[in-house]
């Protein structure tokens, strides 16, 4: 992905090399300060999507009215594919 420009965030000296440790043990070698906080900020978006889905889904799954509507969304298809 190319840059949409560049700005400066300052950092303390011991994160900028944690940056680059975790790019060159964890992110096969990657150098680029840039590309590591991509993929940390784009696997902590995946962590929350999948953390949000999760809490909804028990949270439904405990609700009748949803548990009702989703049995007859089954049993709707069941009568499609009968047909």
């Amino acid at each position: 992905m190319e840059p949409d420009g560049t700005t400066t965030i300052r950092v303390a000296r011991s994160t900028r090399d944690r940056l680059a440790r975790v790019g060159a043990d964890d992110f096969d070698g990657v150098s680029s300060a840039d590309a590591v906080i991509r993929r940390l900020l784009d696997d902590h978006i995946e962590l929350m999507t999948r953390a949000r889905a999760r809490s909804d889904s028990a949270r439904l799954r405990n609700d009748p009215d949803d548990r009702a509507e989703v049995e007859q969304i089954s049993r709707d298809f069941g009568a499609a594919d009968a047909w």
